[in-house]
């Protein structure tokens, strides 16, 4: 049997922290949605999954409804292999979910419509409490929408989760692929450039595409700067998009509001397509649009639930030779979970550095920090990554000491992106625990 993510389906992230993960020879049990034919759609632990079943005598064993076992058998590329566990035939006969919604709406006094029922599955994928309060307002929302999904419906339920407003707007902005942000930051350059540079463009179009191009540089990160530059350019980026503009609303009347980078950037993509350069001021407010959903990322949410104890950002990085390709790094850094206020602690934090480079090439550093010491893991796609990063160890390592730090020799691992076992990171690992992974 092979086995694909669905495409509609997002990433599950649970309140605990932990994706859904599959590693070579794991047992996994799963609910059989639904048969046709050869494809058979099965639910892994609240994630759904599309599987092609290779012998129509396994699909004979494969009721709807049943609960089946298997073990994974092979890991390659896209494609995930299980064999079915005949011993326990995999398919024992237990209540599927489809019942057991259904007898939920009942309780709840609800009809057992299509849109009733994914909202279900939806808010129990991310272990909500079901009321008809929170039905109504998912229901509202879905309403809105002219054809609305299965996929708006789980990001709906992920939102609530993480005790975030339920709106339009915040929706899509959950449903955002940041992880496009740096193509589209290159593109917008592009199209700004022509715009500024043309004899035929209106001068005041000019001008508004030479401000706009002047506000992203503050967005890029030339990797290749001294380390005291960079550091220094990590900081502008964090100062400029760490807060959303609502938030400084909450501390500030508006008439005290701040220059803000964003609030200038969606001004300018306004007046843009308010001068007849349409095509270009949609795509700076797309871009724009990414920023928002980097900080909604990092909302914390009113529900009590401490979904998160990372700060998140991706960075649209550049080297300085090459400044027209642009690649995006994921920076995340872990919070103290001992001290009353979030708060980050220099002297005992855990920061993640991923760079995503060509197809599905990436390079990930994964450092603890206790004290002065530092220690972690570093993973990579490619074994010519990996020893791209042990022969650059040497200067990281001598860059820390000259800050006072002592860098223990890291572990190194290839992990192919696709190999079908994603890089998931811990993000529930307790801080007394750090000490345990450091070489």
């Amino acid at each position: 049997m092979e086995i694909q993510p669905l495409p509609s389906q997002p990433p599950v992230q649970r309140t605990d922290g932990n994706a859904l993960a599959l590693r070579l020879n794991q047992r996994v049990r799963a609910e059989v949605l639904q048969v046709l034919g050869e494809q058979v759609l099965l639910d892994v632990n609240g994630t759904q999954i599309t599987a092609r079943v290779v012998g129509a005598d396994v699909a004979e064993l494969l009721n709807q409804g049943a609960q089946a076992q298997f073990v994974i058998a092979g890991l390659q590329q896209d494609v995930i292999t299980l064999k079915l566990l005949k011993g326990e035939q995999g398919a024992e006969q237990a209540p599927s979910t489809a019942l057991l919604i259904n007898n939920l709406l009942k309780g709840l006094g609800l009809q057992s419509d299509a849109m009733n029922t994914e909202i279900a599955r939806a808010l129990l994928s991310q272990q909500l409490e079901l009321s008809p309060k929170l039905f109504a307002e998912m229901r509202d929302l879905l309403a809105q929408m002219p054809a609305w999904t299965e996929r708006d419906a789980a990001f709906a339920a992920a939102l609530k989760a993480a005790g975030l407003p339920l709106t339009l707007e915040t929706l899509a902005l959950a449903k955002y692929d940041v992880s496009q942000l740096g193509q589209l930051l290159a593109e917008l350059k592009i199209n700004l450039g022509s715009v500024a540079n043309s004899a035929n463009q209106a001068q005041q179009s000019a001008a508004l595409a030479r401000l706009a191009l002047s506000s992203l540089a503050q967005l890029s990160i030339d990797w290749g700067q001294p380390p005291g530059e960079l550091a220094g350019r990590l900081q502008s980026f964090l100062s400029q998009l760490g807060r959303s503009v609502e938030n400084l609303l909450v501390d500030t009347a508006l008439r005290e509001l701040p220059d803000n980078l964003l609030l200038s950037l969606q001004r300018l993509s306004q007046a843009l397509i308010g001068k007849g350069e349409a095509n270009v001021g949609r795509q700076l407010k797309e871009f724009t649009g990414g920023l928002r959903a980097i900080q909604l990322s990092n909302a914390t949410g009113t529900s009590g639930v401490d979904t998160s104890q990372w700060l998140s950002f991706s960075l649209p990085l550049t080297d300085g030779a090459q400044s027209n390709k642009t690649h995006m790094a994921q920076l995340r850094i872990a919070y103290d979970q001992d001290v009353s206020e979030q708060a980050i602690n220099p002297q005992q934090t855990r920061m993640l550095l991923q760079v995503d480079l060509e197809g599905d090439e990436y390079l990930q550093v994964d450092f603890s920090i206790v004290g002065k010491q530092m220690g972690g893991e570093v993973r990579a796609s490619s074994d010519t990554l990996v020893g791209f990063a042990q022969n650059e160890f040497a200067s990281l390592e001598a860059g820390l000491s000259g800050l006072g730090y002592t860098l223990n020799t890291p572990r190194y691992a290839v992990k192919p992106a696709n190999d079908g076992s994603p890089v998931v990171m811990d993000t529930t690992m307790p801080f007394d625990r750090i000490k345990d992974r450091m070489a």
